[in-house]
């Protein structure tokens, strides 16, 4: 009994893990003041003095761009990020949103990410909704508003993936402990 534990959790950890995909963000298109982890998997923003925005993109049939996000029932787009405002006569945004490959701009049915204010932690776009025919694009930028007067903000990507649907992953749990119980209730 012990071993169909075991077997059962090796396999829950096994389909979670097939299922993730990270992403190479040194492969997007990306201004001077980004800087990359040499792995790729980390991108720092730094905001430009000459520029009223620093961005990361991935716009494939636009720019050329490899094309690394695609969609498909129970797929989201999850990444970690660390918006740091600079402390003196800031008035700075960080956004991110997923692009129409076709026209370039930014998908109306998925909302665009925003912070205006310091902020960390992990944002999920849901990309169930969208075809899974073509990659799409997806846009990071750090932008200076309206009255901005410093170049101290910064910001922080890590962790881009794509990931299965949380609730898939807790339906084939659910399908484990069902068969395990089973075999339990069969051998008493």
């Amino acid at each position: 009994m012990a071993k169909t534990v075991v077997l059962v959790c090796v396999l829950l950890v096994a389909c979670c893990a097939a299922h993730a995909t990270m992403i190479d963000l040194s492969t997007f298109f990306a201004d001077d003041e980004v800087e990359f982890s040499p792995d790729g998997t980390v991108a720092t923003f730094a905001e430009s003095e000459f520029h009223m925005e620093t961005f990361l993109s991935d716009i494939p049939g636009m720019m050329s761009d490899p094309g690394v996000i695609f969609a498909g029932p129970g797929v989201w787009l999850q990444f970690d990020y660390v918006f740091t405002e600079g402390p003196v006569a800031n008035s700075d945004e960080f956004g991110a949103w997923i692009i129409d490959p076709v026209s370039g701009g930014s998908i109306g049915a998925l909302p665009g990410f925003f912070r205006k204010y310091s902020d960390s932690g992990t944002f999920s776009f849901d990309l169930s909704s969208l075809s899974s025919t073509s990659p799409w694009g997806l846009q990071f930028q750090l932008s200076s508003l309206r009255g901005d007067l410093g170049t101290n903000s910064t910001l922080q990507i890590s962790n881009v993936q794509l990931v299965p649907e949380p609730i898939t992953v807790v339906a084939l749990g659910s399908l484990l402990a069902g068969i395990f119980t089973a075999r339990r209730l069969k051998r008493d």
